[in-house]
């Protein structure tokens, strides 16, 4: 499905699949925002690029929001296809297919190891053909988690990876449990606050659906709703002293 003018949903719910995976097109090229879990998701992802015109467009670049295999399981094949693939930097369990941090048990093929062509931390600019990406390092669900920023058809979008997703409705936000091995429940209030303060017209994360309006909204509910679901997890006395208000 066609998001905004030049970005494109190609894998999700509406396709009888688990994670989504985004298109971006940029001048002659596509950007993918994670790419699917495996060879049979990978052949609805290009069916769909069929579909929409843009298959004859070469991707060049694969943005991983976190290393767990239903995100990050065709990376390899796409290095080998050319595109550069670009991960967080503390998502090291890419490197290795039988690390339990990439979450390969959940899945009935282990994740294909590969190392990425760039490791980047936060707060790093990213020019790729023309548009800007701005990494935001958003630890919690996982180490290694980040959220992609990118201005584009006038509008700011923010790609979430699993850091939260968006009820049904689109009225607010959808936290689910934060049980991986790397999983961080101080880091992960940390990374929800920070989201809260940044404007986005647009929220796509990696699972369920989008919002397309009243985002801002949606980023503050999804702090609120942590921080009563996570309730004695995580150190809130030490969260107020670091934020100035005890």
């Amino acid at each position: 499905m066609q998001v905004l003018k030049n970005l494109y949903k190609l894998a999700g719910e509406e396709y009888r699949m688990v994670p989504n995976v985004f298109a971006v097109k940029a001048e002659d090229a596509l950007v993918l925002i994670d790419c699917g879990t495996d060879e049979r998701e990978w052949q609805v992802i290009t069916e769909n690029m069929r579909g929409w015109g843009i298959d004859g467009v070469p991707v060049t670049h694969v943005l991983i929001t976190h290393a767990h295999g239903d995100h990050a399981g065709n990376a390899a094949m796409l290095q080998r296809a050319g595109a550069k693939i670009i991960v967080g930097e503390r998502a090291v369990s890419v490197e290795d297919a039988e690390n339990p941090l990439n979450f390969h048990y959940a899945y009935q093929e282990p994740c294909k190891p590969f190392v990425p062509d760039r490791y980047v931390k936060d707060g790093e600019e990213l020019m790729i053909h023309g548009l800007k990406f701005t990494v935001i390092a958003a630890p919690g669900h996982s180490a290694g988690d980040v959220v992609y920023q990118v201005e584009m058809d006038g509008k700011s979008i923010l790609f979430l990876g699993d850091v939260f997703h968006i009820d049904s409705y689109g009225e607010k936000a959808w936290i689910g449990e934060q049980w991986f091995l790397d999983s961080d429940y101080d880091a992960y209030m940390r990374s929800l606050y920070r989201l809260m303060h940044i404007h986005a017209d647009v929220l796509l994360s990696a699972h369920m659906q989008g919002c397309l309006r009243d985002c801002d909204q949606i980023l503050r509910s999804a702090f609120i709703q942590a921080q009563e679901k996570f309730d004695g997890r995580w150190n809130k006395k030490l969260f107020l002293k670091e934020i100035g208000l005890i």
